[in-house]
This record gives C-alpha cells, structure tokens and sequence, in this order.
C-alpha cells in the first residue's frame, strides 16, 4: 500500500463528511465542495479518532488529506516522545504500532 494507514483514515472521514466515494490524498477540502459547515463536522470525526490533534485552523492550514495525515502523524509523534522521553526502544515500538494502525491514539491515551 501507498497510503499510510492515517492517510486512508482521513480519507475514509473526508469521503463520508462530502458524500464521495473516494478522494484524492491530494485534492484541496474546499475544491471537494467542503466548507466551513463540513469542516466542523470533520473536526468533530477526526477528534474522536485522534482525540486533542487537529483544531478549526489546522482544517484550512493542511488542506489536503495528505497534508492533514502527515500533520497528524507529526503531532502523535510529538505526544508519544513527550510521553516517554527517556524510553527511546520503546518509543521506536510505539511509533512503529502507530504507522502500522496496530494501536491509535486513544491506547496511547489511556
């Protein structure tokens, strides 16, 4: 697969949110047709798959599905070695579950 497995979530959200079957990692929310309606609902889905990373901004500053995964990914990254600093072969396991969709956000929460 190409698709990260928090690419293929995002989408799987956007695609539900606009009513499409499919969309491009690549294409802008607002050329989709989403607005600022839909971007408050989208923000209510992607915070419950990944509780306290994405706010109204960051809806409109990452655009794409693309670029909205990635910043995701970042921002998990950022919680999981704030979480264990000082456990780097853990935090390299951790990471690894993450980008594989073993464990989500929400395990690393609880």
């Amino acid at each position: 697969d190409e698709y990260s497995p928090i690419e293929k979530k995002v989408a799987s959200l956007w695609s539900e949110i606009l009513g499409l079957k499919e969309v491009n990692v690549y294409t802008i929310f607002n050329s989709l047709g989403g607005d600022s309606i839909l971007a408050t609902r989208l923000l209510r889905l992607l915070n419950k798959e990944y509780p306290d990373t994405v706010d109204i901004a960051d809806i409109f500053n990452f655009s794409t599905v693309n670029e909205r995964a990635n910043y995701i990914e970042s921002k998990m990254t950022k919680k999981v070695i704030k979480k264990y600093s000082n456990k780097e072969e853990e935090i390299s396991n951790i990471l690894n579950k993450l980008a594989s969709g073993e464990i989500s956000v929400k395990d690393l929460e609880e």
